[in-house]
């Protein structure tokens, strides 16, 4: 029988080194930079162009922004992050 615990994806982000808001968002910035750039290498080499690819993730991230504005739950996972 399969386990009813889902999957945890492996995590690629350290975790903030500060409690100093300005600090925490230069780092959540760096983090996702690094995210971002390995996201545009994959999808290069799958034959998307670069502006594409740069206008489809500021697009997803609005998204993801007003969805958490709108519902701020902290613990919750959005539906398109859960497998």
């Amino acid at each position: 029988m399969a386990e009813d615990n889902p999957v945890k994806p492996k995590s690629r982000f350290a975790g903030p080194t500060t409690d100093v808001e300005a600090e925490r968002f230069k780092q959540a910035r760096e983090v996702i930079r690094a995210a971002f750039d390995e996201l545009l290498l994959q999808a290069t080499a799958a034959g998307w162009g670069i502006q594409e690819i740069a206008v489809a993730m500021v697009d997803a991230a609005g998204d993801l922004k007003e969805s958490h504005v709108a519902d701020a739950s902290p613990v919750e996972v959005p539906p398109a992050i859960r497998s």
